[in-house]
């Protein structure tokens, strides 16, 4: 699935590195969610046939998609949005959970990430972890998908972040 298939035009900043006055993005985890519940349409888990890229916009540029293995850290990234590449500064595609959690912030966010494979709740993370010698503040909220609209296949993923300002 290639997230950036879709050419919306002219785009402002990307919604994934917001600098609001509040601190982390809370409107990527908002819309990650209204687009995750507008695709299910009243069922358990959206499928991988509902998603729907036209419709997420420019919120398709935080997305990621993930397989759901039995262990969060064996979860592979089988495609992204630039908003995590720029985040993490490489391309994680093809590379697991395990390994491009940045190690200050992995087990939470491996946690979270297992809570929605054991569970098949959304779940959201939020932290900070360094970057180039800069502080990253990130909110990054997993939502479950399922081929068969009962088991959790696959998993969805938006991701924002900004740089801490120094001090």
């Amino acid at each position: 699935m290639n997230f950036m298939a879709v050419n919306t035009g002219q785009r402002g900043p990307a919604p994934g590195n917001s600098t609001g006055t509040n601190g982390l993005e809370r409107r990527t985890s908002r819309l990650a969610y209204a687009y995750w519940f507008q695709m299910a349409a009243g069922r358990r888990f959206p499928s991988l046939d509902d998603l729907d890229l036209e419709a997420a916009g420019d919120l398709r540029e935080t997305f990621f998609f993930l397989t759901a293995g039995r262990d969060a850290a064996s979860c592979t990234v089988l495609d992204c949005g630039p908003v995590l590449i720029d985040a993490l500064g490489h391309d994680p595609t093809r590379m697991t959970m395990g390994d491009i959690a940045p190690p200050a912030v992995r087990r939470r966010m491996l946690e979270a990430l297992q809570y929605v494979i054991d569970i098949g709740n959304p779940m959201e993370d939020q932290g900070a972890f360094t970057r180039g010698g800069k502080e990253a503040l990130y909110r990054v909220v997993f939502l479950p998908l399922a081929e068969d609209h009962s088991s959790v296949s696959h998993i969805l993923g938006a991701f924002s972040f900004r740089l801490s300002i120094g001090v």
